[in-house]
């Protein structure tokens, strides 16, 4: 740790005296180390107002679409409002009332920034879905491995005249998977040598 403070001493001194005698000396600092070191330096001025305006447009930009998407789910409030409520003056025998209401809903999500959001919501839908398809094969690949495992056992058990072990396991496969190979098969085996 000394010997590192050290090394950061020395350098930040001989660094400061490089910048001082750069400027008594009026040292010529090759292009390649400004555009490595400092690289706003070695743009020109025009470059890096081109640059600011692309930012400025690209945070324009992000922060309509949050704002369009905050607008978009207090509409959705709405009109899920109004949906229940023109159910529940149905139910309670105004029909003109509901339908009132639902014509308000309808009349709000017939927009094109709201069918956009509708089309963005049932994209995520779809992923969500997809992703929990996904989950589900992942977890029956693995509960068929885990039976799969039980059920080797289970016969090996069976092979070696171990009925009350291998009676133990089949009847797990057979929570997992009731009809899994010859599991039922080989429970009805223990029971006949049993008797």
């Amino acid at each position: 740790m000394k010997l590192l403070k050290t090394f950061l001493l020395i350098f930040i001194f001989f660094s400061g005296n490089i910048y001082t005698y750069a400027r008594e000396k009026q040292v010529e600092i090759p292009r390649k180390i400004i555009e490595k070191e400092m690289p706003a330096y070695a743009k020109n001025l025009k470059q890096l107002l081109g640059e600011a305006e692309q930012n400025l447009a690209k945070i324009e930009t992000e922060l309509k679409k949050r704002a369009d998407f905050k607008n978009n789910q207090e509409k959705e409030r709405f009109i899920r409002k109004c949906f229940e409520e023109g159910n529940l003056l149905y139910k309670q025998g105004y029909p003109e009332k509901a339908v009132k209401e639902w014509e308000k809903a309808l009349k709000i999500s017939n927009t094109s920034e709201m069918r956009g959001y509708i089309r963005c919501y049932e994209k995520k839908l779809k992923e969500e879905e997809v992703r929990k398809e996904k989950a589900e094969k992942g977890k029956q690949r693995e509960l068929k491995k885990e039976t799969q495992d039980l059920y080797v056992q289970a016969v090996f058990l069976y092979k070696r005249k171990a009925y009350a072990a291998a009676r133990k396991m089949f009847k797990k496969v057979q929570q997992l998977f009731p009809d899994y190979l010859r599991t039922n098969h080989y429970l009805k085996k223990i029971i006949e040598l049993k008797k």
